[in-house]
């Protein structure tokens, strides 16, 4: 009961400092709104297993995940929905849990280290709206072995975004061509 205890207070006292701040919370996910657009800065919650991100949150769209929002937990599996565009630098990085992660078709922007590291990552869809996978992006995702995309994609690569996975191959789309990773992919 001692350690429930202490656990609870600590969740507590992390949505207190967060409320005062001006976020809003949500099943675990602390989040701000502005303009009408809601972005996630983190996540404290229970749920490992099916973490699914809503499409609205306070009546607004959630159209980003920023930096560090998920970085370090332990969840399994992710579903992002439609309106997202842009997942920030470091957004997921060392979650070494994450096996699956659904990423939307409005997505535009997977911004530097954003899964690096997350080992236990196999497989990845890119939606048709991808423009651009920052330096680092999936460095360090030791089981990802497939990577699709839809032919008519046009998205650049950043330097070392693959490095360290079991990819050999990057999907080929109208930008990328066919790339064979190598030490700089």
């Amino acid at each position: 009961t001692l350690v429930l205890t202490v656990i609870c207070s600590k969740q507590a006292g992390k949505e207190l400092q967060f409320r005062e701040y001006g976020y809003r919370v949500h099943d675990g996910l602390y989040y701000t709104v502005s303009q009408g657009e809601a972005r996630i800065y983190h996540y404290y919650g229970d749920n490992r297993e099916d973490v699914r991100v809503p499409r609205f949150l306070h009546g607004a769209r959630v159209t980003e995940i920023t930096d560090d929002a998920f970085r370090g937990s332990e969840i399994r599996s992710l579903s992002l929905p439609e309106g997202i565009t842009g997942l920030y630098s470091e957004s997921f990085r060392d979650c070494f849990w994450l096996e699956e992660i659904r990423l939307p078709q409005s997505l535009q922007t997977i911004g530097a280290r954003a899964f690096e590291n997350c080992v236990s990552l196999q497989s990845l869809h890119l939606g048709s709206e991808l423009q651009s996978i920052q330096d680092w992006a999936f460095q360090g995702c030791l089981s990802l072995q497939e990577v699709t995309a839809p032919k008519d994609a046009a998205f650049s690569v950043g330097f070392r975004s693959f490095a360290i996975t079991g990819l050999e191959y990057l999907p080929q789309t109208r930008e990328t061509g066919v790339y064979q990773l190598g030490s700089q992919v």
